[in-house]
């Protein structure tokens, strides 16, 4: 005769209740990290625009601002009668020669330091220079170095453009391929007004150098005319 015990099944414990209870708890928390990881993995893929544009860098201050020369500063030359604008992200630094001045970024820089000058104006009564080429263009070469001069009309005043490229004769440089200038001059009563564009960049000649020249010299007049 059989006797009476157990039945044939296992006996659900306290230890595997708990483990039963628990089951449920860690699908949802499972599934709770595969949808935080999911937003993670979009949000550094496909950023957000807005977070984008405010974290990026910020562009040189003389390159921006095309045509945006209404809250430029005015720099007016009282001895010579002439004035323009320039970004309001410049400052201005008398040279230690007369007439020389130095449009930098850094408003602490010396007026040595070449790594912030965005450009140069100065004057000069030098009588080779107020005498402009006859030609609409001429070329100078001499050795590797290379010198344009192409006439040209700013706001209803006679300029020269200037270019030269390469190292000068009885000069020292250290890369020919990056000494490239770029420069305008206006001829004023008895002295010219010379725009000498970056005229130390590191990474050698820009292009952009022109372009905002270009808005600086749209500003340019004489008060006497």
């Amino acid at each position: 005769m059989k006797q009476k015990g157990s039945p044939r099944f296992i006996h659900t414990t306290n230890n595997t209740r708990v483990e039963a209870g628990l089951a449920p708890i860690l699908i949802v928390l499972l599934v709770v990290a595969v949808i935080g990881g999911y937003f993670v993995y979009q949000n550094k893929v496909f950023p957000n625009p807005q977070q984008t544009s405010q974290t990026s860098p910020t562009a040189s201050p003389a390159l921006t601002g095309a045509g945006e020369t209404v809250n430029w500063k005015t720099y007016t030359n009282e001895k010579r009668q002439f004035l323009f604008k320039y970004h309001p992200n410049l400052y201005v630094k008398k040279g230690e020669v007369d007439e020389y001045y130095s449009f930098r970024e850094d408003s602490s820089a010396g007026i040595h330091d070449i790594d912030s000058q965005k450009l140069i104006v100065s004057i000069s009564e030098d009588p080779t220079l107020l005498q402009f080429p006859e030609e609409n263009k001429t070329v100078i070469k001499k050795d590797k170095y290379i010198q344009t001069f192409e006439k040209t009309t700013i706001n209803g005043y006679q300029g020269l453009i200037e270019r030269s490229k390469g190292c000068p004769p009885m000069s020292v440089c250290l890369d020919d391929t990056n000494d490239e200038t770029f420069s305008v001059l206006i001829q004023g009563k008895g002295f010219v007004v010379r725009f000498d564009a970056d005229p130390y960049p590191p990474e050698g000649y820009n292009p952009e150098d022109e372009t905002w020249l270009d808005q600086i010299l749209s500003t340019f007049k004489f008060l006497d005319k």
